[in-house]
This record gives structure tokens, sequence and C-alpha cells, in this order.
């Protein structure tokens, strides 16, 4: 008698929901340290007080400005080149 592949079938289905949210958040866990390595690599002056941190919103032509506080703190001026990190997040309710 040959043997089906339904063993998954046999359980219950909280377990199977909760196998995949494991194997989910496994796959999570992986990309966020993945992107952290990425970033550390990527920015020398993490951790040196070289980087500001700020909320603005997305004007036409999808243009930010950068505080007039933040410029004048560490010597941004018009022409420079600077590096950003961008994520967009949820407003309040």
């Amino acid at each position: 008698m040959k043997k089906t592949s339904k063993s998954r079938s046999k359980q219950p289905a909280k377990k199977i929901i909760r196998d995949d949210s494991q194997i989910l958040y496994s796959k999570l866990i992986d990309y966020l340290n993945k992107q952290s390595v990425l970033i550390k690599e990527q920015l020398p002056e993490l951790g040196k007080g070289r980087m500001a941190r700020f909320k603005v919103r997305v004007q036409d032509l999808g243009r930010i400005a950068i505080p007039e506080a933040e410029r004048e703190m560490y010597d941004i001026h018009k022409g420079d080149l600077i590096q950003v990190i961008a994520w967009k997040i949820k407003k309040p309710k």
C-alpha cells in the first residue's frame, strides 16, 4: 500500500498555522539581521554623533527638506552630497 503525503493534513489547523508563522518569523529575523549588517557596513559614521534622525513630509516631486537645525548642526549646505535612509511611518490615528 502506497503512503500518501498527507502527513501535514493530519495535524490540527492551529499547529499548521503555528508552524507556518514560526517559519515566517524565522525568515523575518534572518532578513532583519542581514539588513542590520548592511546598514552597519554602509554607515561608517553610525554611533559617532554624525547622523541625524528627523521626520519630514514628502513634498511635490518626491522632495524632502532637511530641517534647518540639522543643516546647521551637521554643516550641510546646498550641493553637499548626503546619504538618506528612509521608511514610511504610520500616521497617528
